[in-house]
């Protein structure tokens, strides 16, 4: 739905939902009021920077939702 909202526009995301920003063809990495990273979602998580490690801990919280309850023994 995002993309057909910016199609051929310029536009500004500022999220916290990572999902929605790896969509876009340029993250800029805030922390503190200055930007610490910039680059393309591939590029950020390829550095291994701050930006990776949030992606990372992004994946690792919506993977442990999705995995199969553990069986009983």
């Amino acid at each position: 739905q995002v993309r057909e909202l910016v199609k051929g526009r310029t536009t500004i995301l500022i999220s916290h939902r990572l999902a929605a920003v790896n969509l876009a063809d340029r993250v800029f990495y805030i922390d503190e009021g200055r930007i610490v990273e910039s680059g393309s979602h591939q590029e950020l998580v390829s550095n291994n920077g701050p930006y990776a490690n949030l992606w990372r801990k992004y994946i690792d919280s919506t993977s442990s939702l999705a995995a199969p309850p553990p069986e009983d023994p």
